[in-house]
């Protein structure tokens, strides 16, 4: 998919291709399943510096917590609040939606043989006014070095194109949870496009282009062999003919492999 703009987008032009599950289900996974979208992150912690090669395991790894809005028309989305927005472009320094605090993983990895630090956001939590967003005090700001100021371009970078390109504001679900694990399933797969280069050497030409870039091929690849798939199962039920099916299975290995 190059992009989600709802479930009930996804479910029409991907999901109901490959399973026999209706909308439904899907929604209410979203809202009420006992899933702890916790484990994915974790996972994705795991890969990542799994991916760090052996001639950079002496360089520092860093973890970024930071803050981005998402605007929301009307008060019926859970946890929907004014919020303050230095960068809001509405003619007001506020907006009405929600605040997420991610954490980001930040790995060394080679790149045009010059090291770099791939920027991979774990996951978002939904702010609340019960929680304080900021406990850092002050005075301590002070001893947090200044170069690290450079991983905000990744940040904002990375905020960008999620906003822009994966539909993170496009959320129609209101329950907390239901946006939260949302917003998390989205960030999975932007990580999955980030990491695959660099642990698959088929992938390898698209570690210095954008994620955008690769999501859009790997998204046409994925289109295609459902369309294979199909027609090979629709063959099967009306056609009924040995040499073709052959024919196409072989075609579909080909593809794949």
């Amino acid at each position: 998919m190059e992009s989600v703009h709802s479930i009930r987008f996804l479910y029409q032009h991907f999901l109901s291709g490959i399973t026999t599950k209706s909308l439904n289900t899907f929604f209410h996974a979203c809202s009420y399943a006992k899933v702890d979208y916790s484990h994915f992150m974790n996972i994705t912690a795991k890969v990542a510096l799994r991916m760090i090669p052996d001639s950079l395991a002496t360089q520092p790894i860093f973890l970024c917590v930071d803050d981005t809005m998402v605007a929301k028309a009307g008060t019926r989305f859970e946890n929907v609040s004014k919020l303050f927005d230095h960068a809001a472009h509405n003619g007001s320094n506020y907006l009405n939606g929600h605040c997420f605090v991610s954490i980001m993983l930040c790995i060394p990895v080679w790149k045009n043989d010059r090291v770099s630090y791939l920027s991979l956001p774990l996951g978002y939590r939904m702010w609340q006014k019960k929680a304080p967003l900021n406990q850092t005090e002050s005075d301590r700001m002070k001893y947090i070095p200044l170069f690290l100021y450079s991983f905000q371009w990744n940040i904002e970078t990375s905020y960008y194109e999620q906003k822009i390109f994966w539909s993170l504001c496009s959320y129609m679900v209101r329950s907390c949870k239901g946006i939260e694990m949302l917003v998390n399933l989205i960030n999975i797969c932007y990580c999955a496009m980030k990491i695959l280069p660099y642990q698959d050497e088929q992938f390898s030409e698209y570690r210095t282009k954008s994620v955008q870039e690769f999501r859009f091929e790997l998204s046409q690849g994925i289109r295609s062999q459902i369309f294979l798939t199909n027609f090979v199962r629709n063959i099967e039920t009306h056609i009924k003919s040995n040499v073709i099916i052959k024919a196409l299975k072989q075609l579909i290995r080909q593809q794949v492999y």
